[in-house]
């Protein structure tokens, strides 16, 4: 999007107020927008359960899928990779922030599967421009020795269009201490 502005002075104004020291027109301005799809994932752990984890404990972590651009995005794909070893009977659960204008998927819970699909959303879901879905994903602590003190895991994010972009943190890690 672009939008030019011009200004004209004021009558009797002297001649050559609206130029620049290079001759070119000072009361004109441009300026540019640029529009498109915008998608980012942030990975959090609550701050009421930081860690240390423990075999066998339930972990809890959120997942925030955003589109930070003004355009919707048809498809998104989100993956989990859960490493078995350490983390297993990985679930998810979909919500609406109360400042989003994003719907969760039709299938909005279920598990992460041992590719780190969704199991429901697959195949990706809509994200509306400037919105976001949180993703809270729960697992059960395998067992961690002491030559594992951090386990790593991520999460990615994709989308299905040419004019989508990822950033911010299209991969995100987060070291729980286990």
């Amino acid at each position: 999007i672009t939008n030019k502005v011009t200004v004209a002075p004021p009558t009797g104004s002297p001649p050559g107020i609206c130029l620049n020291d290079d001759g070119s027109n000072a009361c004109v301005a441009t300026a540019s927008l640029s529009t498109g799809a915008y998608l980012s994932i942030t990975k959090t752990l609550p701050t009421s359960a930081p860690g240390p984890f423990y075999a066998g404990d339930q972990i809890s972590y959120l997942l925030n899928v955003a589109n930070e651009g003004s355009l919707d995005i048809a498809t998104v794909t989100l993956k989990e990779a859960l490493p078995t070893t350490y983390l297993s009977d990985g679930k998810w659960s979909c919500s609406v922030p109360a400042d989003s204008f994003a719907t969760c998927p039709t299938v909005s819970s279920g598990t992460i599967d041992a590719n780190g699909n969704f199991t429901g959303i697959e195949t990706g879901f809509p994200l509306k421009g400037q919105s976001n879905l949180l993703f809270t994903v729960t697992g059960k602590v395998g067992a961690v020795n002491s030559v594992t003190p951090n386990v790593r895991n991520t999460a990615s994010i994709s989308a299905a269009s040419n004019s989508a972009r990822c950033w911010i943190c299209q991969r995100c890690q987060v070291l729980p201490s286990y």
